[in-house]
C-alpha cells in the first residue's frame, strides 16, 4: 500500500498546481442564439496575480447547419463604463468535407484556446461574448461556456 500511495503522489500534487477560477456555461433560448444577446460571465476575484488560459466552449446540435461560428469576446475590468476593443474569434466545427467533428453525439461539444488573460491580485471582471454571424438567429447552439484557468 505505501508504494501506491507513492505512485500516486505525483499526479496529486500536479492537480493541487493548477487552478480554475471559473467554468461555467450559458443555456442559449430554444429557437437560437441572436446577434444582439450578449452572454456575460462574471469572473471572481484572482488570489493571485497571474495569466489564466482562456478558453470558450460550444455545446449545440449534431445537425448545427455552418462549419464555423464567429464570436467576439471581450473582457472589462470592474467599473469599466466602456468596452474595450473585442477579440474576434473563429470556432472550426467540422473537417473540410464538412463533418461536424466535435465531442459527443447528439449535442457536441467543442472547446477553443482563445488567449491569456492576465489578472493582478483581486482583480476580477466580466466576459462578454456574442456572435458575429450574418444570420440573425443561430440555431441549435444550445450553451455557451467561459473557463479560465492557470
Amino acid at each position: 500500500r505505501p508504494l501506491r500511495l507513492m505512485a500516486l503522489l505525483p499526479l496529486l500534487c500536479m492537480a493541487c498546481t493548477r487552478h480554475t477560477l471559473v467554468h461555467s456555461f450559458r443555456a442559449i433560448p430554444e429557437e437560437g442564439w441572436r446577434r444582439g444577446d450578449t452572454l456575460v460571465f462574471t469572473l471572481p476575484p484572482s488570489p493571485d496575480e497571474t495569466d489564466y488560459g482562456l478558453y470558450i466552449g460550444l455545446r449545440l446540435h449534431n445537425r448545427f447547419p455552418y462549419r464555423e461560428i464567429w464570436l467576439a469576446v471581450e473582457y472589462c475590468t470592474p467599473g469599466e463604463e466602456e468596452r474595450g476593443t473585442p477579440d474576434t474569434l473563429c470556432f472550426r466545427l467540422s473537417d473540410t468535407k464538412g463533418n461536424l467533428d466535435g465531442q459527443g453525439i447528439n449535442l457536441l461539444q467543442y472547446e477553443l484556446h482563445a488567449g491569456t488573460l492576465h489578472l493582478h491580485a483581486g482583480e476580477g471582471g466580466q466576459l462578454r461574448l456574442h456572435h458575429l454571424m450574418r444570420r440573425e438567429t443561430l440555431p441549435g447552439i444550445r450553451e455557451v461556456g467561459v473557463r479560465l484557468a492557470q
